[in-house]
């Protein structure tokens, strides 16, 4: 949709998070859902995904997707 890369970090406590790099600059939609709860999330050390690789793990594969819907539906609004 933008372009960038998709960026993911090992999570304090476990599991991953994914955000995107946009024109060097890192962009956590979703980041909030560390910062409220006070969970530390560091974007450095992180590793590039490709794309494929997100649609092979259908948890992630499905949270893509409602990531992507979302903005899209944000960006309806902006324009209209």
């Amino acid at each position: 949709m933008f372009g960038g890369s998709i960026h993911r970090v090992n999570v304090s406590g476990g599991g991953t998070h994914y955000f995107n790099k946009i024109d060097g600059k890192y962009i956590d939609l979703t980041s909030d859902q560390f910062t409220l709860y006070g969970i530390p999330l560091a974007y450095e050390p992180n590793q590039e995904i490709n794309r494929e690789y997100c649609g092979k793990n259908p948890n992630t594969l499905a949270r893509y997707r409602l990531l992507a819907s979302r903005v899209a539906e944000e960006i309806k609004k902006v324009n209209s």
